[in-house]
């Protein structure tokens, strides 16, 4: 049974749908809100990437790199805002490397917790090997690679096809789809009746379809709204 879109109003240019019986709110934004926890679900920030690659080379300039590290922080907080949001649950990668952690990548997030003061906590990912020295700094809930709530099993990459027996709901695959006369990449969620799987919330990585799988409805994320797609099959 395909996920289905819930005639209940939510904030201009979401889209409802139900997982597992929840209902989840999918936002421009490039979150998803679980109304029953207050909670803003969210995946991918990769901060400190621009720093990161300007450390490898990149000729990245200040202006470039100072953008790309508050950019993201205004958007969770307009995101916290728009659904009074009381905690934010990120499901990895919540940096890019360890090169990336430059003093004022760590002071800029430290100076966005005290004016965005809601509870973070944090499935580890992949990219997330060094944020143990930032995680009392930045004030992070710990939560491991895998935590459990309600019908949801969060975990930072998707559960193989067949695998679970849990509903689950992951980042970590960057899903796009391409759509426009130009055939845009961009990104999307991809639902089913038992899984949510996240769009990057950085806008400075890429995507995949591999990111999505048969049977999942896709929603493409454009910058003022959500649009449901189809199913794949």
């Amino acid at each position: 049974m395909p996920t289905s879109v819930l005639p209940v109003q939510s904030p201009p240019g979401c889209v409802e749908i139900a997982v597992a019986g929840e209902r989840l709110v999918l936002s421009p934004f490039r979150v998803a809100y679980w109304p029953a926890r207050r909670t803003v679900l969210v995946a991918d920030l990769h901060l400190g990437k621009a720093d990161a690659l300007r450390f490898g080379g990149s000729p990245l300039s200040d202006s470039v790199t100072d953008g790309l590290i508050e950019e993201p922080l205004i958007r969770l907080s307009a995101a916290v805002a728009t659904f009074d949001a009381a905690r934010i649950l990120v499901l990895g990668d919540l940096v890019h490397a360890p090169v990336g952690l430059t003093p004022r990548v760590v002071s800029a997030v430290t100076s966005w917790r005290t004016q965005c003061p809601v509870g973070v906590d944090l499935i580890t990912g992949n990219h997330d090997t060094a944020i143990h020295r930032v995680a009392a700094e930045w004030t992070l809930g710990m939560l491991g690679a895998h935590a459990s709530d309600g019908p949801f099993d969060f975990v930072h990459v998707p559960p193989r096809a067949g695998t679970s027996t849990r509903p689950w709901i992951a980042g970590h695959l960057h899903p796009s789809i391409r759509i426009g006369p130009r055939s845009e990449r961009i990104p999307c969620f991809a639902a089913t009746d038992s899984s949510l799987l996240l769009p990057a919330f950085s806008s400075f990585t890429g995507g995949t379809s591999d990111g999505t799988r048969d049977g999942q409805r896709l929603y493409a994320v454009t910058p003022d709204r959500i649009v449901p797609m189809f199913a794949r099959t």
